[in-house]
C-alpha cells in the first residue's frame, strides 16, 4: 500500500484533521477563578480524517490509526 503523502483532492501537503469530543467538569469559585478541571470520560472521534486545507474527507480514522498513526 502507498501512503498518502498529500491531499488527492487539492493537492495541500499541510496535513489531516479529526474532530474529537471529551466530557468533564471545570469548577470555578465565585470569584471567578478556576479550581479544578477534570476529564470524566474518555475521548471519542469522529470517523474520518479530513484536509485541513480543503475539509474533504481523506480516510476513515479506523485506517489512520491501523496505517498512519504512530505512537511515542
Amino acid at each position: 500500500m502507498q501512503k498518502i503523502t498529500k491531499c488527492p483532492y487539492c493537492g495541500s501537503d499541510h496535513g489531516m484533521f479529526v474532530k474529537f469530543k471529551a466530557n468533564g467538569t471545570d469548577t470555578y469559585s465565585f470569584n471567578g477563578k478556576m479550581e479544578n478541571s477534570e476529564v470524566t470520560d474518555y475521548f471519542s472521534y469522529n470517523k474520518t480524517m479530513r484536509c485541513v486545507e480543503c475539509s474533504k474527507r481523506i480516510m476513515s480514522y479506523e485506517e489512520y490509526e491501523r496505517d498512519y498513526l504512530v505512537e511515542d
